[in-house]
């Protein structure tokens, strides 16, 4: 989340230097803003729930953190006592 918010603040300075706006630009872009951070926010909470779960099937190095209370991670563990 950090990045997406540190490569938004890069570019909205960058086209503040580069373009001419009005403050009527500026409030036309709310709503877009306000769509685009929430689409980001939900892309990167469904990659890290899959990203977990794909972690919790294969071995990972020790240096990679699994959330073992994740609703996938959980199950997955669940089925493999299950079978195994």
């Amino acid at each position: 989340m950090g990045s997406t918010l540190t490569a938004h603040a890069v570019g909205g300075v960058l086209w503040l230097y580069t373009l001419p706006t009005t403050p009527a630009f500026w409030t036309g872009l709310i709503p877009i803003v306000v769509y685009e951070r929430f689409v980001y926010a939900v892309g990167i909470a469904i990659s890290f729930v899959a990203l977990n779960a794909l972690f919790s099937r294969v071995r990972v190095p020790s240096f990679v953190h699994v959330d073992e209370t994740m609703p996938l991670v959980a199950r997955a563990k669940q089925t493999k006592l299950e079978v195994g």
